[in-house]
């Protein structure tokens, strides 16, 4: 039964690459590092501190595994499906899933449809009770693209999404596997220039491939071959069910409440929360090691981390990476946005244009709160393109041009 509600936090593309990268000029693999980060701390089954002391253990006890991800119970009848990443440049986004007495609730549905073939069969392999709820969390692609499975394996499925990306969703599940398959596109000539360096065995300066690069351009171009075929099989399966504000839902005997944060990562991010077992679906709004943080809505998203900590949490899943037990990374990324707001404020009333402004924030202070796998932080360019990309977003917001 789905119902609708006031909002309240009870305490019971994304984009193609070279859109993605523009802003980068350091990152063409920014998502896949985040991709390979998040596969490691699965594995680690931990993060580090702002000190460089680890952090207790993922609360997920994974129950079952396949080649390509990995299913963790985070409490009774509630799970996360960590998946490894599906291209270069794309990640599967973590998949929710949510067990009643009556019925089950999917949170988002990867980008291959395979994958999501491949979740329900994780999925069966916890329970039989019917899926009979998929939420999206927002319209991006690797978290929308196996709509079209779950709708086809699930008759009368009710897809859930926030009432004003209606039109976003089916657009774009149009418009990116069209893109992609395209002559000429970043995918294509990725294949081209991968499959290249692979016949020549050599690099653009003459040195001789390593076997381990050479395993890494074999990785890379089977991905984005499978990427091809699956862009075909993507289908345009929008939400059935809009709202707008807040929902619960009721899985029988397990409550499930749904709620539209606003503009953040995209127009509408939508988190769902389990409050008898403490569990927060964060989707895109946090990422680990960094959010993606092009084309987004950085002032009402600042309002938005102030808000998620007021959530109760045992686990924390968010859109891609490890599942959390807490909110200090929330709080880690909330002060980021904070202080590049304040820096800009300030360089933007000495009158600095807002490029200039931009270039100029510093959170170096900050970069030892946002740790990787090899047990340092993010590497200083990385860190640098970051920052320089978050404030280019946030000044006209500053400025009060649009935001």
């Amino acid at each position: 039964m789905v119902q609708a509600r006031s909002p309240c936090c009870d305490e019971s593309e994304v984009f193609e690459s070279p859109l993605w990268a523009a802003p980068f000029a350091n990152l063409m693999s920014m998502r896949l590092a985040v991709i390979v980060t998040a596969a490691l701390l699965v594995l680690a089954g931990r993060v580090r501190t702002a000190t460089g002391q680890m952090l207790p253990p993922s609360p997920g006890t994974i129950v079952a595994r396949d080649i390509g991800a990995t299913m963790e119970r985070l409490a009774e009848g509630v799970y996360a499906i960590i998946h490894e990443r599906a291209t270069p440049d794309w990640p599967h986004g973590n998949t929710g899933v949510i067990v009643g007495e009556d019925a089950v609730l999917v949170v988002d549905s990867d980008y291959f449809p395979s994958r999501a073939a491949a979740d329900i069969a994780l999925i069966r392999q916890v329970t039989d009770v019917p899926i009979r709820y998929l939420v999206n969390t927002h319209w991006h692609g690797d978290h929308t693209h196996g709509n079209g499975v779950y709708r086809d394996s699930f008759p009368g499925l009710a897809i859930l999404g926030a009432e004003r990306t209606a039109t976003f969703f089916e657009l774009n599940q149009a418009r990116l596997p069209r893109r992609i398959l395209k002559p000429g596109s970043h995918a294509r000539q990725s294949i081209a220039r991968d499959e290249g360096l692979l016949s020549r065995g050599r690099d653009s300066t003459g040195r001789v491939l390593s076997s381990e690069e050479r395993a890494d351009l074999m990785r890379a171009v089977s991905e984005r071959r499978q990427e091809l075929a699956e862009m075909q099989a993507v289908q345009v399966a929008p939400p059935t069910h809009l709202f707008d504000g807040s929902l619960v839902v009721d899985l029988g005997r397990r409550r499930v409440e749904i709620r539209d944060m606003g503009p953040g990562n995209s127009p509408a991010d939508l988190v769902i929360y389990v409050p008898s077992a403490r569990v927060l679906f964060a989707g895109d709004l946090l990422v680990y090691p960094v959010p993606y943080t092009t084309e987004v809505f950085p002032d009402s998203w600042l309002r938005i981390l102030k808000e998620l900590e007021t959530y109760r949490v045992a686990a924390l899943v968010p859109g891609h990476g490890p599942v959390m037990s807490d909110h200090r990374f929330t709080r880690n990324v909330r002060e980021a946005f904070e202080m590049t707001r304040h820096q800009l404020d300030s360089l933007l009333r000495l009158g600095y244009t807002m490029a200039e402004a931009a270039d100029s924030v510093n959170l170096m202070s900050l970069r030892h709160k946002f740790w990787v796998p090899a047990g340092r932080p993010v590497l200083e360019p990385f860190w640098r393109d970051w920052v320089r990309n978050l404030a280019s977003q946030f000044a006209p917001c500053v400025m009060g041009y649009h935001c």
